[in-house]
């Protein structure tokens, strides 16, 4: 999947999801918009494979952004640290998580 879209019909709001992949169709980055206001950026880095080339530890970088027209925040002229789109964002917050994960063969 590369793109996923929602009609938020109480704002009427489209809800896009994006996914971009590398060469090895491994998941490198994912993006969650309002109406084409960026919400949230997550980007993956494969730290290491099993025999088989499937990762088995990988790192998630979240950034979560505050439009300053978006629907859901509603803010009004914020100090904006970000660009995307052509807009301005503030940067709300930002988290790394690691997964580690065991696949059993059969």
């Amino acid at each position: 999947m590369i793109e996923s879209k929602r009609d938020f019909c109480t704002h009427r709001a489209s809800l896009i999801d994006k996914y971009t992949y590398n060469e090895k169709h491994f998941l490198i980055k994912s993006t969650f918009s309002e109406d084409r206001d960026l919400v949230s950026k997550t980007e993956y880095q494969y730290l290491q494979f099993d025999s088989h080339n499937n990762w088995i530890k990988r790192i998630q970088h979240g950034t979560f952004y505050d439009s300053y027209d978006s629907v859901i925040a509603n803010h009004h002229n914020p100090k904006g640290d970000s660009t995307a789109n052509g807009k301005e964002y503030n940067i709300q917050s930002l988290s790394t998580d690691t997964t580690t994960r065991k696949i059993t063969y059969y």
